[in-house]
């Protein structure tokens, strides 16, 4: 009996936690929802500015034979595509944040439970991982929706950002190989897209999340591949070059440059891989442990798989276990979200510094070849 007791008392602190947890959450996301959606207007006003001078260059080769545009028009066709590629991943971040916003607040809304039949003798609590996706009340359909949307911005967010490294290796190279990117891209909408369908499904629910978890690891590996064996040699051959080819400042501004890229690249890939493992060791193990200690009869139901029969010490055990997985889980998002706020606010700071001296101070400026700003100059 004191045992039980126990129990009851450290799962309440459990989910105190969590729930506290969860309003810090709820908090920090519309701050950093604001300052991805203070970019929108600057990457936007970027991506005209290099369309006006484009069709300017295009005008002035119709106009004058005699002088070479080829190159000047090649870094406008760059600079378009990489803020294009800035814009999608923006976009595909502020639909997970806002996804994880919503899904908090009607998480919130204190719904009443329901016990959801969904085969003979065997029923589903409607707050279960598994309960979900059997509820047909129109805000659970939003809120599993919203989550499954959620998961998949986040899948393509790591996939763009390997799209983003590659074309960055070209340009490094002088070279614009926007067809190669465009199919890379397509591939991870197609294969993320799949797993999407997949999770819709609620016979297949908790397997398509766990498959979309592996998937994301398996787009870190890509990305890291694409960073090892392009990005970073790509990166170190302009230095070396700068060095040979052209003066001091040059050479400094980029071995500065290379630094500042292989930082960032280094922080997006710690965060991304924390996500990842989070979902892999925290959210899926919770979905597992949770559907097991919970919904043993749906495995019956739904696969003909013989009934787990689990003590009430066991159950209480994994039900203990499904709540710490919940509770690291969401200090994990907290952790993540102050991790990217702070990349955030320091990319502002360096680009309105920047801004500032090239309008006040009429100084020297360096560009050796293309792609030689921050990334988002």
């Amino acid at each position: 009996m004191n045992n039980s007791s126990n129990l009851h008392t450290e799962l309440h602190i459990l989910k105190e936690t969590s729930y506290i947890e969860k309003l810090i959450g709820l908090g920090l996301i519309p701050i950093y929802i604001i300052l991805c959606l203070v970019w929108l207007p600057y990457i936007i006003a970027r991506i005209f500015s290099r369309i006006r001078n484009k069709r300017r260059l295009i005008t002035l080769m119709s106009l004058d034979s005699s002088c070479d545009y080829t190159y000047r028009l090649f870094v406008q066709k760059e600079d378009i595509f990489r803020y294009v590629m800035f814009l999608v991943f923006l976009c595909f971040e502020l639909i997970c944040c806002l996804s994880i916003t919503i899904y908090g607040v009607i998480i919130e809304l204190k719904l009443s439970v329901d016990v959801i039949p969904v085969g003979p003798n065997c029923s589903v609590n409607s707050k279960t991982f598994i309960g979900i996706s059997y509820d047909n009340r129109y805000i659970i359909i939003i809120q599993h929706l919203v989550f499954l949307f959620g998961a998949y911005s986040f899948s393509m967010m790591i996939w763009l950002f390997g799209a983003l490294l590659l074309h960055l290796s070209f340009a490094a190279r002088n070279e614009l190989k926007i067809q190669i990117v465009l199919r890379f891209i397509l591939f991870g909408i197609l294969i993320n897209l799949i797993i999407l369908i997949f999770s819709c499904i609620r016979y297949t629910n908790i397997f398509g999340v766990i498959i979309q978890s592996l998937m994301n690891q398996i787009s870190f590996f890509i990305v890291l591949y694409i960073t090892k064996k392009r990005f970073f040699p790509a990166m170190n051959s302009r230095v070396i070059d700068a060095y040979h080819l052209y003066n001091t400042n040059v050479y400094l501004q980029q071995k500065k440059l290379s630094k500042q890229y292989k930082v960032l690249v280094f922080v997006f890939l710690f965060t991304f891989e924390v996500y990842i493992l989070k979902y892999i060791c925290f959210y899926d193990l919770y979905a597992i442990i949770e559907t097991i200690s919970l919904n043993p009869c749906w495995f019956q139901v739904t696969y003909h798989l013989p009934i787990l029969m689990i003590s009430g010490s066991s159950k209480g055990t994994l039900t203990q276990i499904s709540s710490y997985c919940l509770v690291f889980n969401n200090f994990i998002d907290l952790l993540i979200y102050c991790i990217f706020m702070i990349v955030n606010l320091n990319i502002m700071y360096v680009t309105a510094k920047r801004c500032i001296k090239s309008r006040f101070y009429d100084r020297e400026r360096y560009r050796y070849h293309v792609c030689s700003d921050p990334l988002l100059s």
